[in-house]
Protein backbone atom coordinates (compact mmCIF):
# COMPACT_ATOMS: atom_id res chain seq x y z
CA UNK A 1 0.00 0.00 0.00
CA UNK A 2 1.02 3.63 -1.08
CA UNK A 3 0.50 6.23 1.88
CA UNK A 4 0.67 9.60 0.13
CA UNK A 5 0.73 11.92 3.00
CA UNK A 6 1.66 14.91 0.78
CA UNK A 7 1.32 15.41 -3.28
CA UNK A 8 3.47 18.62 -2.87
CA UNK A 9 7.02 19.30 -4.13
CA UNK A 10 9.56 22.01 -3.47
CA UNK A 11 11.53 20.98 -6.64
CA UNK A 12 10.82 21.35 -10.47
CA UNK A 13 12.60 18.93 -12.16
CA UNK A 14 13.16 18.77 -16.03
CA UNK A 15 12.34 14.68 -15.60
CA UNK A 16 9.13 15.43 -13.87
CA UNK A 17 5.35 16.32 -15.16
CA UNK A 18 4.70 17.85 -11.60
CA UNK A 19 5.48 21.56 -12.60
CA UNK A 20 2.77 20.99 -15.87
CA UNK A 21 0.29 18.70 -14.70
CA UNK A 22 -3.08 20.60 -12.48
CA UNK A 23 -3.76 18.08 -9.27
CA UNK A 24 -4.67 19.42 -5.85
CA UNK A 25 -1.61 19.81 -4.03
CA UNK A 26 -2.25 18.92 0.02
CA UNK A 27 -1.29 17.44 2.93
CA UNK A 28 -3.07 14.43 4.19
CA UNK A 29 -5.44 14.84 7.21
CA UNK A 30 -5.00 13.41 10.34
CA UNK A 31 -7.89 11.24 9.42
CA UNK A 32 -7.34 10.74 6.30
CA UNK A 33 -4.23 9.13 7.50
CA UNK A 34 -5.69 7.29 10.25
CA UNK A 35 -8.38 5.91 8.15
CA UNK A 36 -5.55 4.51 5.36
CA UNK A 37 -3.83 3.03 8.61
CA UNK A 38 -6.61 1.14 9.86
CA UNK A 39 -7.26 -0.32 6.40
CA UNK A 40 -3.56 -1.47 6.13
CA UNK A 41 -3.58 -3.19 9.56
CA UNK A 42 -7.13 -4.70 8.71
CA UNK A 43 -5.58 -5.63 5.38
CA UNK A 44 -2.14 -7.52 7.06
CA UNK A 45 -0.41 -5.13 3.88
CA UNK A 46 3.42 -6.39 3.97
CA UNK A 47 4.81 -2.73 2.73
CA UNK A 48 3.89 0.34 3.20
CA UNK A 49 5.33 2.95 0.35
CA UNK A 50 5.30 6.80 2.13
CA UNK A 51 6.68 8.04 -1.54
CA UNK A 52 4.19 10.78 -3.16
CA UNK A 53 3.01 10.16 -6.87
CA UNK A 54 4.50 13.43 -7.39
CA UNK A 55 6.01 15.39 -4.70
CA UNK A 56 8.25 15.04 -1.62
CA UNK A 57 7.54 13.10 1.27
CA UNK A 58 9.70 15.54 3.92
CA UNK A 59 7.36 18.39 3.23
CA UNK A 60 4.79 16.49 5.48
CA UNK A 61 5.54 18.00 8.90
CA UNK A 62 4.28 14.83 10.38
CA UNK A 63 6.31 12.49 8.27
CA UNK A 64 8.51 10.77 11.49
CA UNK A 65 6.04 10.52 13.53
CA UNK A 66 3.64 9.04 10.77
CA UNK A 67 6.14 6.00 10.21
CA UNK A 68 6.57 5.99 13.81
CA UNK A 69 2.98 5.18 14.29
CA UNK A 70 2.93 3.03 11.39
CA UNK A 71 5.72 0.82 12.75
CA UNK A 72 3.91 0.71 15.78
CA UNK A 73 0.69 -0.67 14.15
CA UNK A 74 2.44 -2.65 11.54
CA UNK A 75 5.48 -4.25 13.29
CA UNK A 76 6.49 -6.52 10.79
CA UNK A 77 5.19 -4.28 7.54
CA UNK A 78 8.40 -3.04 5.44
CA UNK A 79 8.20 0.53 5.44
CA UNK A 80 10.24 3.04 2.79
CA UNK A 81 10.45 6.02 0.74
CA UNK A 82 11.95 7.96 -2.04
CA UNK A 83 13.66 11.21 -1.29
CA UNK A 84 15.05 13.93 -3.65
CA UNK A 85 16.81 14.57 -0.10
CA UNK A 86 16.85 18.49 -0.21
CA UNK A 87 15.12 18.20 3.31
CA UNK A 88 17.16 15.89 4.89
CA UNK A 89 19.31 18.92 6.63
CA UNK A 90 16.25 20.03 8.37
CA UNK A 91 15.36 16.58 9.80
CA UNK A 92 16.31 14.69 12.82
CA UNK A 93 18.10 12.07 11.53
CA UNK A 94 18.66 10.15 14.52
CA UNK A 95 14.91 10.41 14.49
CA UNK A 96 14.31 9.15 11.40
CA UNK A 97 16.86 6.25 11.56
CA UNK A 98 15.14 5.24 14.71
CA UNK A 99 11.27 5.61 13.42
CA UNK A 100 10.94 2.17 12.11
CA UNK A 101 11.61 2.75 8.61
CA UNK A 102 13.03 0.01 6.94
CA UNK A 103 14.56 2.04 3.82
CA UNK A 104 14.78 5.44 2.10
CA UNK A 105 15.87 6.14 -1.54
CA UNK A 106 17.41 9.12 -2.42
CA UNK A 107 17.39 10.36 -5.86
CA UNK A 108 20.96 11.91 -6.42
CA UNK A 109 21.23 12.43 -9.92
CA UNK A 110 23.91 14.22 -11.49
CA UNK A 111 27.09 15.61 -9.50
CA UNK A 112 27.61 19.65 -8.91
CA UNK A 113 25.76 22.56 -8.05
CA UNK A 114 25.97 23.61 -12.01
CA UNK A 115 24.14 20.47 -13.20
CA UNK A 116 22.17 19.79 -10.23
CA UNK A 117 20.54 23.24 -11.07
CA UNK A 118 19.93 22.50 -15.01
CA UNK A 119 18.35 18.96 -13.68
CA UNK A 120 16.53 19.58 -10.76
CA UNK A 121 15.27 23.59 -11.27
CA UNK A 122 15.91 24.02 -7.85
CA UNK A 123 19.28 25.38 -6.06
CA UNK A 124 19.75 22.96 -3.48
CA UNK A 125 22.99 20.80 -4.42
CA UNK A 126 24.94 22.02 -1.39
CA UNK A 127 21.92 20.89 0.82
CA UNK A 128 21.62 17.54 -0.90
CA UNK A 129 25.18 16.85 -0.51
CA UNK A 130 25.56 18.02 3.17
CA UNK A 131 22.30 15.95 3.70
CA UNK A 132 22.94 12.54 2.53
CA UNK A 133 26.65 12.82 4.20
CA UNK A 134 24.66 13.60 7.67
CA UNK A 135 22.28 10.61 7.10
CA UNK A 136 24.90 8.00 5.80
CA UNK A 137 27.61 9.35 9.41
CA UNK A 138 23.88 8.97 11.39
CA UNK A 139 23.46 5.83 10.33
CA UNK A 140 27.42 5.41 11.05
CA UNK A 141 26.87 6.34 14.39
CA UNK A 142 23.64 4.45 15.74
CA UNK A 143 24.66 1.09 13.94
CA UNK A 144 21.21 1.26 12.42
CA UNK A 145 20.53 -0.97 9.75
CA UNK A 146 18.10 1.07 7.80
CA UNK A 147 18.32 0.44 4.02
CA UNK A 148 20.36 3.34 2.38
CA UNK A 149 20.15 3.38 -1.47
CA UNK A 150 20.91 6.10 -3.83
CA UNK A 151 19.30 6.47 -7.40
CA UNK A 152 22.09 8.59 -9.36
CA UNK A 153 19.33 9.70 -12.48
CA UNK A 154 21.78 11.75 -14.62
CA UNK A 155 21.35 12.84 -18.51
CA UNK A 156 24.80 11.31 -18.94
CA UNK A 157 25.67 8.78 -15.69
CA UNK A 158 29.09 7.56 -16.84
CA UNK A 159 29.96 11.38 -16.18
CA UNK A 160 28.84 11.63 -12.97
CA UNK A 161 29.90 7.73 -12.03
CA UNK A 162 33.49 8.65 -13.49
CA UNK A 163 33.75 12.42 -11.31
CA UNK A 164 36.84 12.15 -9.11
CA UNK A 165 34.18 13.87 -6.60
CA UNK A 166 31.63 11.07 -6.49
CA UNK A 167 34.37 8.42 -6.85
CA UNK A 168 35.77 9.91 -3.31
CA UNK A 169 32.57 10.17 -1.77
CA UNK A 170 31.92 6.43 -2.57
CA UNK A 171 35.39 5.94 -1.22
CA UNK A 172 34.53 7.27 2.05
CA UNK A 173 31.07 6.26 2.43
CA UNK A 174 30.72 3.24 0.39
CA UNK A 175 30.10 0.90 3.02
CA UNK A 176 27.14 2.45 4.46
CA UNK A 177 25.52 2.86 1.29
CA UNK A 178 23.06 -0.21 0.44
CA UNK A 179 22.84 0.16 -2.96
CA UNK A 180 23.89 2.42 -5.78
CA UNK A 181 21.65 3.05 -9.28
CA UNK A 182 23.10 4.83 -12.31
CA UNK A 183 20.13 6.27 -15.13
CA UNK A 184 18.77 7.80 -17.76
CA UNK A 185 16.40 10.14 -16.90
CA UNK A 186 13.00 10.47 -18.24
CA UNK A 187 9.33 10.39 -17.26
CA UNK A 188 6.78 8.55 -19.83
CA UNK A 189 3.78 11.14 -18.48
CA UNK A 190 6.15 13.94 -20.67
CA UNK A 191 6.72 11.68 -23.36
CA UNK A 192 3.44 10.94 -23.60
CA UNK A 193 2.24 14.19 -23.46
CA UNK A 194 4.91 15.93 -26.32
CA UNK A 195 6.24 17.81 -23.31
CA UNK A 196 9.08 15.89 -22.56
CA UNK A 197 12.41 18.16 -22.77
CA UNK A 198 15.38 16.99 -25.80
CA UNK A 199 17.77 16.89 -23.45
CA UNK A 200 16.10 14.09 -21.59
CA UNK A 201 16.95 10.62 -23.10
CA UNK A 202 13.67 7.94 -23.76
CA UNK A 203 14.08 4.43 -23.64
CA UNK A 204 12.66 2.59 -26.10
CA UNK A 205 9.51 1.03 -25.46
CA UNK A 206 7.98 -1.92 -26.55
CA UNK A 207 4.41 -2.27 -26.83
CA UNK A 208 3.09 -4.70 -24.72
CA UNK A 209 -0.54 -4.45 -25.27
CA UNK A 210 -1.03 -7.96 -26.52
CA UNK A 211 0.22 -9.54 -23.15
CA UNK A 212 -1.69 -7.07 -20.74
CA UNK A 213 -4.87 -8.33 -22.62
CA UNK A 214 -4.29 -11.58 -21.94
CA UNK A 215 -2.49 -10.91 -18.09
CA UNK A 216 -3.22 -7.87 -15.78
CA UNK A 217 -0.28 -6.50 -13.94
CA UNK A 218 1.20 -7.57 -10.98
CA UNK A 219 0.51 -4.17 -9.58
CA UNK A 220 -2.45 -4.27 -10.14
CA UNK A 221 -4.31 -4.41 -6.81
CA UNK A 222 -1.17 -2.20 -4.79
CA UNK A 223 -3.45 0.48 -3.29
CA UNK A 224 -2.81 3.75 -2.61
CA UNK A 225 -4.56 6.56 -0.30
CA UNK A 226 -4.09 10.24 -1.17
CA UNK A 227 -3.84 13.48 0.57
CA UNK A 228 -7.37 14.36 -1.25
CA UNK A 229 -8.85 11.26 0.21
CA UNK A 230 -9.19 9.10 -3.18
CA UNK A 231 -8.17 5.36 -3.39
CA UNK A 232 -6.73 4.14 -6.26
CA UNK A 233 -5.57 0.59 -7.60
CA UNK A 234 -1.56 0.67 -8.61
CA UNK A 235 -0.15 4.08 -8.03
CA UNK A 236 3.48 3.62 -10.09
CA UNK A 237 4.21 6.79 -11.96
CA UNK A 238 3.78 5.36 -15.43
CA UNK A 239 -0.47 5.32 -14.19
CA UNK A 240 -2.75 8.60 -14.34
CA UNK A 241 -3.61 8.86 -11.59
CA UNK A 242 -2.70 12.48 -11.36
CA UNK A 243 -6.10 12.66 -12.96
CA UNK A 244 -7.62 12.36 -9.80
CA UNK A 245 -11.82 10.89 -9.46
CA UNK A 246 -11.36 10.71 -13.63
CA UNK A 247 -8.20 8.31 -13.47
CA UNK A 248 -8.59 4.61 -14.70
CA UNK A 249 -7.29 3.62 -11.53
CA UNK A 250 -9.96 5.40 -9.51
CA UNK A 251 -11.11 3.42 -7.22
CA UNK A 252 -13.58 5.43 -5.08
CA UNK A 253 -13.23 8.30 -1.94
CA UNK A 254 -12.91 8.20 2.01
CA UNK A 255 -15.79 9.89 2.10
CA UNK A 256 -17.79 7.68 -0.05
CA UNK A 257 -19.89 5.83 2.82
CA UNK A 258 -19.73 1.60 2.77
CA UNK A 259 -16.94 1.78 0.14
CA UNK A 260 -16.14 -1.57 -0.57
CA UNK A 261 -12.46 -1.23 -2.32
CA UNK A 262 -12.51 -5.40 -2.75
CA UNK A 263 -15.73 -5.45 -5.48
CA UNK A 264 -13.70 -1.69 -7.03
CA UNK A 265 -10.67 -3.95 -7.08
CA UNK A 266 -12.66 -7.12 -8.89
CA UNK A 267 -14.12 -4.74 -11.38
CA UNK A 268 -10.85 -3.76 -12.18
CA UNK A 269 -9.61 -6.87 -12.92
CA UNK A 270 -12.38 -7.49 -14.95
CA UNK A 271 -12.15 -4.67 -17.48
CA UNK A 272 -8.35 -5.36 -17.66
CA UNK A 273 -9.36 -8.87 -18.94
CA UNK A 274 -11.66 -8.17 -21.23
CA UNK A 275 -9.01 -5.78 -22.61
CA UNK A 276 -10.57 -2.38 -21.77
CA UNK A 277 -6.77 -1.02 -20.60
CA UNK A 278 -5.75 2.35 -19.82
CA UNK A 279 -3.60 3.94 -22.34
CA UNK A 280 -0.67 4.81 -20.32
CA UNK A 281 -0.38 1.21 -19.73
CA UNK A 282 0.31 0.09 -22.98
CA UNK A 283 3.99 0.90 -23.39
CA UNK A 284 4.51 0.45 -19.68
CA UNK A 285 8.24 -0.74 -18.80
CA UNK A 286 7.16 -1.58 -15.52
CA UNK A 287 4.72 -4.35 -16.30
CA UNK A 288 4.80 -7.48 -15.14
CA UNK A 289 2.30 -10.08 -15.69
CA UNK A 290 0.35 -12.34 -12.56
CA UNK A 291 1.13 -15.56 -13.43
CA UNK A 292 -1.38 -17.93 -14.74
CA UNK A 293 -3.52 -19.03 -11.98
CA UNK A 294 -3.50 -16.13 -9.82
CA UNK A 295 -6.52 -15.65 -7.77
CA UNK A 296 -7.95 -12.24 -7.94
CA UNK A 297 -5.99 -9.90 -5.83
CA UNK A 298 -8.27 -9.31 -2.61
CA UNK A 299 -8.13 -7.40 1.18
CA UNK A 300 -9.73 -8.90 4.40
CA UNK A 301 -10.76 -5.44 5.61
CA UNK A 302 -13.00 -7.46 8.08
Amino acid sequence: MTIETVSICNASCSFCPYPILEFPKKVMSDSLFENALSLAKKAQVEMVDFTPYLGEAFIDPQLISRIRKTRKELPDTYIWLVSNGTLLTRCNLDDLLTSGLSRINISFGVWGKEDYLKLYNIDAWDKVYEGIRALLTAKERLKSNVFVALWYRAIDFDLVRNHPENIAFLKQYGPLINKIEYSDVYHDILAISGQQPKTIKLETHLNTYPLMAASPCIHLGKLAATPTGNWYACYCSISDSYKQDKSWFYLGSANTPDLNLNDQLLRKMDDWTKGNIPDCCRFCPAYIPMSKGNDPITYNFN
